[in-house]
């Protein structure tokens, strides 16, 4: 399973860890440590969180108060392997 982020997601982590850092010392690494273990839950078990709305699923961040919301979406190609592979990108 891959992972993106979308830009507000990104932003809104950028500033999260920026407020953490001001507080307490490693108080931002920590949050990082939290969100990269949920992260790693997810990608082990993509289903296991419950769904919140239709496909969007939620995994709470342990320690602060924060949750990642995501889909999860698995798209299948068959391609033709002596094809160009560029031409597959649109399909995705």
């Amino acid at each position: 399973m891959r992972i993106r982020f979308k830009p507000e997601a990104e932003a809104e982590l950028v500033e999260a860890r920026t407020w953490y850092s001001q507080q307490r010392q490693w108080l931002d690494a920590q949050l990082m440590m939290r969100i990269d273990e949920a992260l790693q839950r997810i990608v082990q078990a993509p289903e296991a969180y419950p769904t919140v709305y239709r496909p969007l699923r939620r995994a709470v961040i342990r320690q602060f108060p924060f949750a990642i919301f995501y889909e999860v979406q698995r798209k299948v190609a068959v391609f033709h392997a002596r094809r160009d592979p560029k031409s597959l990108k649109s399909r995705f």
